[in-house]
């Protein structure tokens, strides 16, 4: 898939590999890069940063907010389901099931969500790249995610230029 002149939405941009994937969508040339996290400020930081960036507070666990994004962003060519959460707390040991819940909703039903409302915005535009860069996780989570050419390079192995 070419990313010259697309237009992306990555969820999860806030912080993190979500960040990281808009920069390099940015630095390969994509024309337009819908930030999508729970939190403005960072959004915000990203968008002051480029022009190109267009922030969008989404919470992936709520499906009538993501169904209105893919309406508000209706351009979306090609979609990064990177958002994500590990609160760290064992299921056993837990107080309450509220974190594992949370991350259920967020890791496991948030990608096919966001996938959903999305899927006639990507056909419409003629994208039909839906990218969860999750097969990825164990590996960042070993370090590579330190390495600021870790996005870089899964991009180059994912999204071939």
């Amino acid at each position: 898939m070419r990313i010259d002149g697309t237009v992306a939405l990555v969820t999860g941009a806030g912080r993190g590999i979500g960040r990281e994937f808009v920069r390099e969508l940015l630095a390969r040339g994509a024309a337009k890069v819908y930030a999508a996290g729970r939190g403005r400020g960072t959004l915000d930081e990203l968008a002051r940063a480029d022009p190109a960036v267009v922030p969008v507070v989404l919470d992936v666990t709520d499906a009538p907010a993501v169904a209105a994004a893919a309406r508000r962003c209706a351009d979306v060519e090609l979609l990064v389901n990177n958002a994500g959460v590990n609160l760290l707390q064992g299921v056993i040991s837990a107080p309450d099931l509220g974190a594992a819940e949370l991350e259920m909703r967020t890791n496991c039903f948030g990608p096919p969500v966001a996938s959903r409302a999305f899927a006639t915005v990507l056909a419409a535009n003629g994208g039909v790249e839906d990218v969860y860069p999750g097969e990825m996780a164990a590996e960042l989570a070993r370090g590579l995610a330190a390495d600021p050419k870790a996005v870089e390079r899964e991009l180059a192995r994912i999204l071939p230029a």
